[in-house]
């Protein structure tokens, strides 16, 4: 008779110990339906978090723009190719007797 009492009681007991922490880590998973309320407010956080690297990159594209507005130096004229330096690659290699 106390077996029929005992066993069953045992195996409660055993099931929730195990199932306990379980169940808590469950609980903390937030559900979709959370993230659906909370929508607006994490959209509204995301925002303000990202603003400093929005100005920040507003500021680059900026100098960016100027930087390409900016007159370049003249450049230097370039050697006409028909001009060869005594000793050149492009010079005949002296043969040896």
């Amino acid at each position: 008779m106390a077996r029929n009492f005992l066993i069953p009681t045992a195996d409660a007991i055993v099931l929730a110990l195990i199932l306990t922490p379980v169940a808590n880590t469950l609980e903390r998973i937030p559900s979709i339906a959370d993230w659906a309320a909370q929508g607006p407010y994490l959209t509204l956080t995301l925002q303000r978090k990202l603003e400093g690297l929005r100005k920040s990159l507003a500021f680059m594209q900026v100098e960016q723009a100027a930087a390409a507005t900016r007159p370049s130096p003249p450049r230097r004229p370039r050697r006409s190719s028909s001009t060869t330096i005594p000793g050149s690659a492009s010079s005949p290699a002296p043969r040896r007797a």
